[in-house]
């Protein structure tokens, strides 16, 4: 892939061209910036509908003002005191956030029994021995919701025993969680990327996704597509430098360096940027998040600026690393003054996303 790493060059889209400008924003160094952790207000309703522990835990802001929020693997079951007891799992999970102005509350997707359901379900030949159906992105555009997913295989009985084995699209109509699949993993109508992060621009859908430069770097990418073709795998194409996209993902060329684990990206109306999360190296900031920001999605991006990070050291199998560093743009207050991430961090212990408040003073 063709690297760009002296590029100033940034590019961004209009409903008709692409106009290429030659300066680049630094915005966060005119602010203090403070984190606290807050409560994870949805695990109230979460333990009504059985679940132990989740990950990943992004958002999808609808229309109506409240928010679905995706989840990987759900384990269920009951505390017995703090000791839980589980009860099975199911491998995607889904939960309504609403009154987000005043007192967020969560409803999740439940099945007849009361515990929280598949909001992707697995289709025959899936299994749930052999298969894992992960939510990577998602968003609501005129109407219809668009959930991106990832068919996972299990490869054995390790934490690390799995892979990814293709990217499916659902769509859920309205504000409802009832999703149908279009795209689906290992066929022709495959998604050719698995996107993390989604935003609107223009006539098009911006899909932010990860890729290794080598055994030791992980970069940012970029993939555009209709809004009205987000279905047809042949529409996708690839940012591949300057102002240019190519149909060929063979060409596309980094967009960021140095991004680790998921990578999520928002428009913040209060900086009047484009804002970038993401976790640290996981030899070097295996426990910290950082954000970058950008005038236009398409770059150029400021270096990563520290957030929020807890102390400690990773144990075997990487347990303590952060992961999932997701934004809520549902959650921002005072324009986006103040923001909402939530993150995970791997344990052989059950464990959920926590929620974490970012809060930028100017001077």
């Amino acid at each position: 892939m063709k690297i760009l790493a002296a590029m100033l060059v940034l590019c961004f889209c209009t409903m008709t061209s692409l106009v290429c400008e030659d300066t680049k924003a630094l915005v966060l160094g005119r602010y203090q910036v403070k984190s606290k952790q807050m409560p994870a207000f949805w695990r109230i309703n979460a333990e009504k509908s059985r679940v132990i522990c989740q990950d990943g835990a992004f958002s999808i802001p609808l229309p109506d003002q409240t928010a679905l929020w995706l989840f990987g693997d759900t384990f269920l079951g009951t505390f017995v005191g703090e000791r839980p007891e589980f009860e099975g799992a199911v491998s995607n999970s889904v939960c309504r956030v609403s009154n987000i102005s005043t007192q967020p509350t969560a409803e999740y997707l439940v099945n007849a029994k009361g515990r929280a359901d598949f909001v992707v379900p697995l289709q025959a030949p899936e299994s749930w021995e052999k298969h894992r159906i992960w939510p990577c992105t998602g968003i609501h555009i005129d109407g219809s919701t668009y959930l991106f997913y990832e068919r996972i295989e299990i490869t054995g009985n390790t934490m690390w025993s799995f892979q990814g084995v293709g990217v499916g699209l659902a769509i859920a109509q309205g504000n409802s969680w009832n999703f149908q699949r279009v795209c689906i993993p290992e066929t022709a109508s495959e998604v050719p990327i698995v996107p993390q992060s989604a935003v609107i621009y223009g006539k098009d859908c911006l899909l932010y996704f990860l890729s290794k430069i080598d055994a030791y770097t992980s970069a940012v990418f970029l993939s555009k597509v209709p809004i009205t073709s987000l279905a047809d795998p042949k529409a996708y194409q690839f940012w591949k430098g300057g102002c240019d996209f190519s149909s060929s993902k063979a060409e596309a060329a980094y967009l960021v360096m140095d991004v680790y684990g998921q990578v999520s990206v928002a428009y913040n109306p209060y900086l009047d940027q484009f804002v970038m999360f993401h976790v640290g190296h996981p030899a070097l900031h295996p426990r910290s998040i950082f954000i970058r920001t950008a005038k236009h999605p398409f770059g150029p991006w400021s270096e990563p600026v520290l957030v929020f990070s807890l102390p400690g050291e990773l144990g075997k199998d990487l347990v303590g690393l952060f992961y999932c560093a997701y934004l809520h743009p549902e959650l921002f207050r005072e324009n986006g003054r103040v923001m909402a991430i939530t993150y995970c961090i791997v344990d052989t212990n059950p464990q959920n996303p926590a929620l974490v408040e970012i809060e930028l003073t100017p001077p």
